[in-house]
């Protein structure tokens, strides 16, 4: 994970197919690779990989919120790797399994925005705003204030 989070992406998968060499059930091993994948703008192997993951640990929150991720950038550019549906079915487990988490909010807004449901991704948007101003994406709250002002006016 930290030559992942260096930058090293080659160095990264190398190291995450060793583990995987070393245990095909490692869920860290997939996740590494779907992450990876990501980066380098595979999303179509970055979804079959961090499924695989989610496969092995189907309660893991966070990883349900990569999974959406690459699933909402997949729609995004039109590319294929799964439905949108199933993204948002993911984003939706994840809170119920940790309301606490402002990423998931995040990518919940972000999901909802695509499907042009812009009240619930303004309502998305607020509950990660409570939890970490930090996570909020200024960029993403300016397209969605083009499209719909923020019903409660904390962003203008």
């Amino acid at each position: 994970w930290e030559y992942l989070g260096d930058g090293l992406i080659d160095t990264a998968i190398h190291r995450f197919n060793m583990s995987y060499m070393l245990d095909p059930t490692n869920v860290e091993a997939y996740w590494g690779l779907g992450s990876a994948s990501y980066q380098k703008n595979n999303f179509e192997e970055s979804a079959q990989l961090l499924r695989r993951g989610l496969e092995l640990a189907p309660d893991n929150p966070m990883l349900m919120v990569d999974v959406a991720t690459v699933q909402i950038a997949c729609f995004k550019e039109k590319r294929n790797c799964d439905d949108i549906d199933d993204a948002m079915r993911l984003l939706e487990k994840s809170v119920q399994l940790d309301s606490t988490n402002a990423n998931a909010w995040l990518k919940y807004a972000i999901g909802e925005y695509q499907l042009e449901h812009y009240d619930k991704s303004w309502e998305c948007l607020h509950k990660c705003k409570v939890l970490d101003l930090s996570f909020v994406d200024m960029s993403f709250v300016q397209e969605l204030i083009a499209k719909k002002e923020d019903p409660l006016g904390v962003f203008k």
